[in-house]
């Protein structure tokens, strides 16, 4: 059977160098506030469905700001997502910051040694288990995909994660990844997809 063997096209070997700037410039831009732009109906539904697949009760994708100092939420389907949003989380502090910094991803079930309360006091929950994976676009880590279980007040503590969790989540992270470059792409070079 043969294969679909795509060359890039010597006619536009002259205009890479200037698209590939236009992107790094792109990139510098993105961020909590205009995440949403990026998301397309496709993304947010495979967001959505990633998570309930897992069972968690709400997922977030963290995005770093410009400085490289701190994440903040551009996307979350839990019932604080406002409030999520006007958080900023250290770099320094943290399991998302840790997934963040070091590229890798993890799940945190009963030991939750190493995580941040500050979020779960904000919001007068506990964070049970979560799942944290690095998103990459436009060839750099540029935040983290989590998913959590939560307790409220006396409520008892639901079920951990299962290990076979992180799948679903690294795919949608990875879905998220095609996606918005495509569409980056698309709209610098003016392109219809």
């Amino acid at each position: 059977m043969p294969r679909l063997n795509i060359l890039p096209d010597p006619r536009l070997e002259p205009l890479t160098a200037g698209i590939q700037a236009r992107l790094a410039q792109i990139a510098g831009l993105v961020n909590a506030e205009n995440f949403a732009d990026l998301l397309t109906p496709l993304a947010t539904a495979l967001l959505l469905d990633a998570f309930a697949g897992v069972g968690a009760h709400e997922g977030s994708v963290w995005l770093v700001d410009r400085a490289n100092q701190c994440l903040s939420v551009g996307f979350n389907n839990g019932p604080n997502f406002e409030q999520l949003r006007q958080y900023r989380q250290p770099l320094n502090k943290g399991l998302v910051s840790m997934v963040f910094s070091n590229e890798q991803p993890f799940v945190m079930n009963r030991d939750r040694s190493g995580m941040d309360l500050t979020v779960q006091e904000m919001l007068k929950i506990r964070v049970t288990t979560m799942i944290a994976v690095p998103l990459y676009f436009l060839g750099e880590c540029r935040g983290v995909v989590s998913c959590v279980k939560v307790a409220r007040g006396d409520e008892p503590e639901p079920p951990s994660f299962e290990a076979e969790a992180l799948q679903p989540i690294k795919r949608v992270a990875d879905a998220l990844h095609a996606i918005i470059d495509g569409s980056i792409l698309a709209k610098t070079i003016g392109i219809t997809l």
